[in-house]
């Protein structure tokens, strides 16, 4: 997805200029880019809903670990699955624009 996105974002504004039109698609473009973010934020919050319920219905009750530590092995455990997908993105996205 991130990938198709980044090439259909990028070629749609191919080698932009310098000119003053060229200026506000370069606007518009780092305007999509930033608007992919949401996307990425609705993939990951399902899983982290499920969790949530796996911890109050288990971990909660045996009282083993509070929540943080719970919550902080959540997120550094999908860390790097966003982390590539932006890294993806970029490249795909910054060369096929042409921007400087």
């Amino acid at each position: 997805m991130h990938i198709s996105l980044a090439l259909l974002n990028g070629f749609t504004f191919w080698s932009i200029g310098d000119s003053l039109t060229d200026l506000q698609q370069n606007l518009f473009t780092i305007f999509n880019f930033i608007f992919v973010a949401p996307g990425v934020i609705s993939q990951l919050q399902p899983l982290f809903i499920d969790r949530r319920d796996i911890y109050e219905a288990r971990e909660k009750k045996s009282k083993m670990y509070h929540w943080a530590p719970f919550v902080t092995g959540l997120i550094v455990s999908e860390f790097p699955y966003p982390l590539v997908c932006a890294l993806l993105y970029y490249v795909c996205w910054y060369f096929t624009a042409g921007l400087p």
